[in-house]
């Protein structure tokens, strides 16, 4: 418990010492004690500030800048996939098109093989007498004439 105070005594001693110190200087507007090496260590200060600032503007624009492309990356991967399920869909169609488009060709194959002018030839062809019955025939026709 006492070095906790002895602690806390003497960091309010130092601390009301800097005070009066910067308020003097303040007043007087010039430095008291180590003129140079706080000027030196100011500028350090200085130097170090101007540093992370610029670090902290790189690392900000990166991070903005990489934001920004995420994001065109993102939007443009949602456009592609708009564009595919288009483009599949149109295929589809195309395809099922190209589908019933080769059965109506089939129908219609089979429709001109099985029109009123085919099922006559076909008759024609199922009664027609023989190369030997036309023979007889021709013959009788002949003989019936004269």
């Amino acid at each position: 418990m006492t070095a906790a105070i002895t602690t806390f005594v003497i960091s309010s001693i130092l601390f009301i010492g800097f005070a009066f110190v910067v308020q003097v200087e303040q007043k007087n507007a010039r430095r008291l004690v180590g003129e140079r090496l706080r000027a030196s260590l100011d500028r350090g200060v200085q130097k170090s500030g101007a540093e992370l600032r610029r670090r902290w503007r790189h690392v900000m624009r990166y991070v903005v800048q990489l934001g920004w492309y995420y994001g065109i990356h993102s939007l443009l991967r949602g456009i592609l996939k708009v564009l595919i399920s288009i483009y599949s869909f149109f295929e589809h169609m195309f395809e099922r098109n190209r589908l019933r488009t080769k059965q109506l060709r089939q129908e219609l194959k089979r429709h001109i093989h099985k029109s009123h002018l085919t099922e006559m030839a076909e008759h024609k062809a199922e009664t027609s007498l023989s190369p030997e019955e036309q023979e007889q025939l021709k013959k009788q026709k002949l003989e019936d004439n004269h």
